[in-house]
């Protein structure tokens, strides 16, 4: 890798405490150096499917896309969703027809997502439980303002730089190509019109759930999150190069403001 995955800057250094991953000194997006090894993401990071479906507003008959996200999928087939799930692996693909789920085996990016919208298949709610394995992390911010219909909104999991840096926590990103902080995903999904409005922590393995819409609107569970990662001085250089301040402190400091909110 010579570019950055985010933004296309040659402006690339090592991480801290890992020579698997680079950041970018220009967009600040923790990528992997190489190709990812394989591994599936179990769907339940995005959490349980009735709250996505209680959160999202969304009723039987409307269009659900998933991407690598089967098994949920097939829970919203059976409660009457009209159902896609992309599939990038093809045993995975297999797996998912053999479930009697409609498949589109195919990466995930913008040409995929604008021959969905032009045939009709506009998602209501897209999936996305591994976003973190997402090789082309800027096609796929394009591909989701493309595939989501004009009040619809995606769910996607991912680990983040945030939670994992200050910790070493680098097991936890075995599989992950990059390890975007919320700050660096916000504005990666400004440039195609979208916005974060929900995040929370999924509870393992340093994962982060967010919400997306085209609306501009933030929660205080959102708000409390993105402080803490200034806190932290993860919008800084220093953050991935080793001047990481106690993320400890910094969590207590804005427990407040995440206080009452659930998922």
């Amino acid at each position: 890798m010579v570019e950055c995955r985010g933004c296309g800057s040659r402006d690339l250094a090592p991480v801290v405490g890992t020579e698997t991953f680079a950041y970018c000194r220009r967009c600040l997006l923790v990528q992997r150096r190489a190709k990812s090894s394989s591994g599936r993401v179990a769907a339940s990071a995005l959490g349980a499917l009735d709250r996505l479906l209680d959160r999202n507003r969304l009723g039987p008959g409307r269009l659900v896309v998933g991407v690598d996200a089967a098994p949920l999928l097939a829970q919203a087939a059976d409660q009457g969703f009209d159902v896609l799930a992309i599939e990038q692996d093809r045993e995975e693909a297999g797996k998912a027809r053999a479930a009697g789920l409609p498949v589109v085996e195919a990466h995930f990016g913008p040409e995929l997502a604008r021959a969905l919208a032009a045939s009709g298949r506009r998602a209501d709610l897209l999936l996305v439980p591994a976003f973190g394995r997402i090789a082309d992390p800027a096609g796929a911010a394009e591909a989701l303002a493309s595939i989501l219909s004009p009040d619809g909104s995606a769910e996607i999991a991912f680990a983040s730089a945030a939670e994992i840096v200050p910790q070493g926590a680098w097991a936890a990103a075995r599989n992950e190509t990059i390890l975007p902080t919320l700050f660096v995903l916000g504005a990666l999904l400004e440039g195609e019109g979208l916005h974060l409005n929900d995040a929370a922590r999924a509870g393992r393995h340093h994962l982060l759930r967010a919400s997306i819409s085209t609306e501009r609107r933030c929660t205080g569970r959102l708000a409390g999150l993105l402080e803490e990662e200034r806190r932290v001085g993860a919008h800084s250089a220093r953050f991935y190069s080793g001047g990481v301040p106690d993320i400890a402190g910094a969590r207590r400091s804005s427990a407040e403001e995440a206080a009452g909110i659930r998922t």
